[in-house]
């Protein structure tokens, strides 16, 4: 059985989660976000979650040895999906080569990575809706905000090099409807798995 995978690219507000459950609905293939996997992990009190528990408690960044390990467990416990789809990770270099391993051994293609593109301001009144309909704190100061863009802008851009590079970037513009930002994206899979079968 062909297995594909996908990786969606955004920053904060760019509405990549759920383009994700929109595309997890349609296709059947698993969404994943390592985020809700760590939660799970913690509220479990797993092994992994007590190691997770250790960095998150010291406000740092949980390794990408733990975050391979997790994301290696998921595609493990599930042989028969057809295919995956990646929300917020692979954020970096090293985590993109962990990713490509990890797909070459559940004889998986990576079929496309896709950037979210939204202007900052939207995004900014985005996050800051949903702070007010989430009372999510780190959402409502314009400082963290801004921060966070930076740094994932930062951090991002040496992952568009190495995608355009394979030939796997594509753009997709995310400042429509939740149906219109679909509707691109599903033109853009189908499209892709079309050129795909007929290579094979």
């Amino acid at each position: 059985m062909k297995r594909y995978a996908v990786v969606f690219v955004g920053p904060p507000g760019a509405g990549k989660g759920t383009q994700a459950k929109k595309l997890s609905a349609e296709t059947g293939w698993l969404h994943i976000a390592p985020g809700d996997l760590f939660r799970k992990h913690l509220q479990q009190n797993t092994p992994l979650g007590k190691q997770i528990r250790e960095y998150v408690e010291q406000g740092r960044l949980v390794p990408d040895s733990i975050v391979r390990t997790v994301i290696a467990e998921v595609l493990k416990q599930h042989p028969d999906t057809p295919g995956f789809i990646f929300d917020g990770y692979p954020r970096t270099l090293p985590q993109a080569s962990d990713l490509e391993q990890l797909l070459q051994e559940e004889n998986t293609k990576l079929l496309a990575v896709i950037f979210f593109h939204v202007p900052e301001e939207e995004l900014k009144a985005r996050i800051q809706k949903r702070a007010q309909e989430e009372g999510r704190t780190d959402d409502q100061h314009e400082a963290i905000i801004l921060q966070r863009f930076r740094e994932y802008m930062e951090k991002t851009l040496p992952l568009k090099t190495h995608y355009q590079k394979k030939g796997i970037w594509y753009t997709i513009d995310g400042t429509g409807s939740i149906e219109e930002v679909f509707l691109q994206l599903w033109t853009l899979i189908n499209s892709l798995l079309l050129q795909t079968e007929k290579q094979s």
